[in-house]
């Protein structure tokens, strides 16, 4: 029985403020208790709410624990992490529990994902001397020019090694601790090499990849093809919370700003709750500078600052991180 509250203690350490879903007469809080700084809970049943609220009144200052049916209305207040034993499993109550807690959760988590990605001295200058307006027009095209045209047009050559999306791949997996048969999308999949890495890496997976390129769409790895459209980040064509995790790397950029936010909306709308996008940002003037000189596509890229500004007007619970151009 205690080695489920172990678990979690494990699983929360560090966290600042809690939420224990069905808590119950709290029999295992003070376990948990230990690894982080509050615990607060929610329980349908007024009998034990009024129990533990009269022994953690004494034993667990800052903590309180209230009366509430998340069937009925949505958590009050904000938490970085939720944990709930034995009362998803109830079948009538299950589904709308799963979707109440989540948007509780304290949004957008600033952190690397991309550290395994290999990187090279980019040419800023030198690019930046260099390109001009006709290349960023025909770069937005996403045709054959930019992934496999000349360098000034995009990616010069777009291909799968698996140097670049392996070990990656596999920090996603273990960083959201998916599960074998955890669905995936890869929003701006390009030609699918991610997509495939991760079929490679967890073969029961289910993936979905979107692009805007009917080129790459056309030109997409073999083994990934069936599971690969054409389509646009503003208008996601799948159903409300259809992916475990979904990943979006520097392609919402090239949207225009409202057409951007719309499909940061999207994200949150499909996800079950996992997701990472990048984009171009800079945090000071020179690194500003560096990006009007390496920018091919993006439409909308800003302030590390007004980006989570953003973030939070759309109402982004994902993870994120930038493209510094330098």
């Amino acid at each position: 029985m205690l080695s489920r509250y172990k678990f979690c203690a494990r699983m929360l350490e560090g966290k600042s403020h809690v939420l224990g879903i069905g808590y119950g007469d709290a029999f295992g809080t003070p376990i948990v208790q230990q690894s982080v700084e509050t615990v607060s809970g929610i329980d349908i049943d007024p009998l034990v709410v009024n129990d533990a609220r009269e022994r953690f009144a004494l034993e667990r200052p800052g903590s309180t624990v209230e009366i509430q049916d998340l069937v009925k209305e949505p958590v009050k207040g904000e938490f970085d992490a939720t944990y709930a034993l034995d009362v998803i499993e109830h079948p009538k109550r299950g589904v709308s529990l799963l979707k109440s807690p989540r948007r509780t959760v304290n949004p957008m988590a600033e952190i690397n994902l991309m550290d395994r990605y290999p990187t090279s001295a980019r040419p800023i200058e030198e690019r930046g001397s260099t390109i001009t307006e006709e290349h960023r027009r025909v770069a937005r095209e996403f045709g054959k020019d930019f992934f496999d045209g000349d360098r000034l047009y995009g990616y010069g050559g777009y291909g799968y090694h698996p140097r670049f999306w392996t070990e990656t791949v596999k920090r996603f997996r273990d960083h959201y601790n998916l599960a074998p048969d955890a669905s995936i999308l890869d929003i701006g999949c390009a030609k699918g090499p991610m997509l495939y890495d991760f079929k490679r890496i967890m073969p029961e997976c289910t993936i979905a990849g979107l692009d805007v390129s009917e080129y790459a769409i056309e030109n997409a790895l073999d083994e990934v093809k069936p599971y690969v459209a054409v389509g646009n980040a503003k208008e996601l064509p799948y159903a409300d919370n259809s992916f475990d995790l979904v990943i979006c790397i520097n392609t919402v950029h090239n949207l225009p700003l409202e057409e951007c936010k719309q499909s940061i909306r999207e994200i949150e709308r499909v996800s079950k709750g996992n997701s990472f996008i990048t984009q171009d940002a800079w945090h000071d003037e020179a690194e500003h500078s560096n990006m009007e000189k390496w920018n091919l596509t993006a439409l909308t890229y800003m302030h590390i600052n007004d980006w989570q500004a953003l973030f939070k007007e759309v109402g982004y619970t994902g993870d994120y991180y930038w493209f510094i151009a330098g």
